[in-house]
């Protein structure tokens, strides 16, 4: 074999040394608390959005290299952390109490109790004076409730507690005709009641003694406060047929107009 006329550059010690190859500018670094996904999806695991710490990286002495411009300056401006790299404001939602306030900006929650915590502190109200959400109106829509899909252009209206009452009925059939959700927070409330069931007749009686958007706080004496929908259901079903039944019930905070009008 005859010997390579080809000299290598790493052996031959006059050849000129290799530029380093330019980096793409890396992309400033997501606040810990920002959006990781798409608003528009559903997370499987029941949270309005994730956050993958894996996202976040460690600054190299090139990165930090790369923000001084030829002239010898300082780094570009803009919102920096504490290790120089630029801040990505996370995204906010409007927000406003249903039976009236201000509107407010919300931001920095990952799941449906941490929004109720971040809008307790927004307006300064009692964590547990939350019942549940709606979105882009202020009414007791049940059909507008807030679940695990948030659009960025979506006004969340947070229905506070206000006054309490309680009905009384007999357990006359296994059909209450009675359907109940909760706000995922520890709160169970009236979503539906059907025309048909023993529910049904008592409202012919007594209208507007039980309300779609109740919040229920206790039956019989027994509170259900932190707990879930399945709960409530399982404790009625499991009453005999004649038990009696006392609500106590928490209606949601009206706004002046509203009341004067329901009086």
């Amino acid at each position: 074999m005859f010997p390579s006329s080809v000299s290598h550059s790493h052996n031959n010690p006059h050849s000129p040394q290799l530029q380093p190859l330019l980096r793409r500018k890396r992309r400033p670094l997501l606040e810990a608390f920002s959006v990781q996904m798409n608003p528009e999806q559903s997370s499987a695991s029941g949270s309005l959005y994730e956050y993958n710490p894996a996202m976040t990286t460690q600054t190299t002495e090139y990165d930090r290299s790369e923000r001084v411009n030829n002239n010898g300056g300082g780094a570009h401006r803009g919102g920096r952390n504490s290790i120089g790299e630029e801040r990505v404001q996370p995204f906010s939602f409007a927000c406003e109490l249903a039976h009236g306030s201000n509107q407010v900006r919300i931001s920095g929650f990952a799941n449906i109790p941490e929004l109720y915590q971040r809008i307790a502190e927004s307006f300064s109200i009692p964590l547990s004076q939350i019942m549940y959400c709606t979105l882009d109106t202020p009414q007791v829509d049940m059909t507008k409730l807030l679940g695990n899909q948030l659009s960025f252009n979506h006004i969340i209206y947070a229905h506070t507690r206000g006054q309490t009452k309680e009905v009384r009925f007999l357990k006359s059939a296994e059909a209450l005709g009675l359907t109940i959700s909760d706000n995922k927070a520890g709160g169970v409330f009236i979503k539906r009641i059907s025309e048909k069931g023993v529910l049904a007749k008592i409202l012919r009686e007594q209208p507007n003694c039980i309300c779609p958007g109740d919040l229920i706080e206790c039956i019989n004496g027994r509170s259900f406060i932190n707990s879930r929908h399945m709960d409530v259901v399982k404790y009625l079903k499991e009453l005999p047929l004649q038990s009696k039944i006392v609500l106590r019930l928490i209606s949601p905070e009206k706004n002046a107009a509203r009341k004067l009008n329901f009086s």
